[in-house]
């Protein structure tokens, strides 16, 4: 599973939309989108924010590591 995937897989179970996500990071709801389907990386500062409020950490996203749910 990609990034873009298991950000979208954890953000549904944390039962967010991609619009409460962006603004809880502080991006635009089609950055998150973007960054969902591939086609875009976050920024670091925001990887790490997105990992914040996922409820994990920037590496379990990046290694793709078992994740607790």
């Amino acid at each position: 599973m990609n990034l873009g995937r298991r950000i979208a897989v954890l953000r549904v179970l944390r039962g967010l939309s991609q619009k409460e996500l962006a603004n809880e990071v502080g991006v635009s709801q089609g950055s998150i989108a973007s960054i969902e389907g591939g086609g875009k990386f976050p920024r670091l500062k925001n990887l790490e924010k997105i990992a914040l409020v996922l409820s994990v950490t920037s590496g379990n996203l990046l290694d793709g590591m078992t994740i607790d749910i």
